[in-house]
């Protein structure tokens, strides 16, 4: 089980040494499945009636949400779900509670991975090869803003 404690610690960078106020950590899970009607994965993520990201979010103190297709989340002037694979974003505004909240994410779509390939075989299909997957968009203490730099770029084009 070793390793599996590496592993989780390595998801996220170590801490930086850029200090401030108003501090913003955030990383960007891909889901890896779509929804199915009878898998329901996202009321899965959810968790009945929210209570797995609500409990995420209270734990931690962070912002989690899930965002594109399948998701129900509706953004933009045109109150549309995101054109872009299921992913679940997390904020937070200090590393104690980002790498909390990115422990118990990966930790949830672990599990969820597991009961996923189940139904595959249940259902004779070919398990799928998902594994927890995250980028870290934006961590002021290491000045990394993948955001801020997609900005400029689409800009300058």
């Amino acid at each position: 089980d070793e390793s599996n404690q590496r592993s989780e610690q390595s998801l996220v960078a170590m801490k930086g040494d850029v200090a401030g106020d108003n501090q913003k950590f955030i990383c960007v899970f891909q889901i890896g499945l779509d929804d199915d009607e009878e898998f329901c994965l996202v009321k899965r993520i959810l968790g009945k009636a929210g209570n797995n990201m609500r409990r995420i979010a209270e734990e931690c103190n962070a912002k989690v949400r899930l965002r594109g297709i399948g998701s129900g989340f509706l953004e933009g002037s045109d109150g549309r779900e995101a054109n872009m694979p299921l992913q679940l974003n997390v904020s937070c505004t200090d590393y104690e509670s980002y790498l909390g909240a990115v422990e118990r994410v990966a930790s949830l779509l672990k599990e969820l991975y597991k009961h996923y390939r189940r139904y595959a075989r249940s259902k004779g299909m070919e398990p799928p090869d998902v594994k927890v997957q995250l980028e870290e968009v934006r961590r002021d203490d290491l000045n990394l803003d993948l955001l801020a730099q997609k900005a400029q770029r689409s800009a300058s084009q």
